[in-house]
């Protein structure tokens, strides 16, 4: 069973007519909600998921380990969740994703937020000291159908996310490129490094291809950031 219809829920369609585990990938996207209302649909429809007896698979947040913004209330509600999972389901599977770049999908993702911001020639206001782990969507339906058939990962909370934890900078300048327009950055004296483990994707032997780092992005900003007519790059 699938619980959704956004960008996550359609990478699992394979799931939709499974008998023992379902795929719940609906829920608030947005991580500068505030609504009370939004965060209760989501407890609502997880706890009647719950109730379902079978395999509950979760997309919960890498965020939950970052200082710059684990406070807000949407990490503190992907907390909650992820708890009410623990003490209410038989078997589960929590995959804290890091950023996730797919095809359309949410406007309030950091790459969709900064490809508007480029295009649109506003200034991108970038914490010079900070990273984000950007991960094809690609990426994340085959590590997940793999952790899933490895079965030995049961009732745990593990990381999805590429080796390379960026900084913001670096990501803002290589959709810049591939965007050919220059960015307008105001860079802030803020933020810190944050490393993402992922030792069970490790173990796994999962393979991100040859593209490393920065050459990783672009390949991922080709397939899913297309440019419909390339223009000369424009200052």
């Amino acid at each position: 069973m699938v619980i959704g219809s956004g960008m996550l829920a359609r990478l699992f369609d394979k799931f939709h007519n499974h008998p023992d585990v379902v795929i719940f990938a609906s829920g608030v996207s947005n991580s500068c909600e505030k609504n009370p209302d939004a965060f209760k649909r989501e407890q609502m429809l997880l706890e009647s998921a719950v109730k379902l007896q079978k395999t509950i698979v979760y997309f919960s947040t890498t965020s939950i380990d970052d200082v710059l913004v684990n406070k807000n209330a949407y990490v503190h509600h992907k907390i909650a969740m992820e708890n009410l999972i623990r003490s209410l389901a038989h078997k589960y599977h929590i995959f804290r994703l890091s950023q996730v770049l797919g095809n359309g999908g949410n406007p309030n993702t950091i790459i969709n937020s900064i490809k508007a911001k480029i295009l649109n020639s506003e200034t991108i206001q970038v914490f010079a000291n900070a990273t984000r782990n950007i991960i094809s969507s690609d990426d994340i339906q085959k590590i997940v159908c793999l952790l899933l058939e490895a079965d030995r990962f049961s009732n745990q909370t593990l990381n999805i996310a590429t080796p390379w934890d960026m900084p913001i900078e670096e990501i803002v300048d290589c959709l810049g490129q591939h965007l050919q327009k220059r960015p307008h950055i105001q860079l802030l004296d803020v933020g810190s490094p944050l490393t993402t483990p992922i030792q069970e994707i490790s173990n796994l032997n999962y393979d991100f291809g040859a593209a490393t780092g920065p050459a990783y992005l672009r390949k991922i900003f080709q397939i899913h950031l297309p440019l419909l007519q390339p223009q000369p790059f424009v200052e």
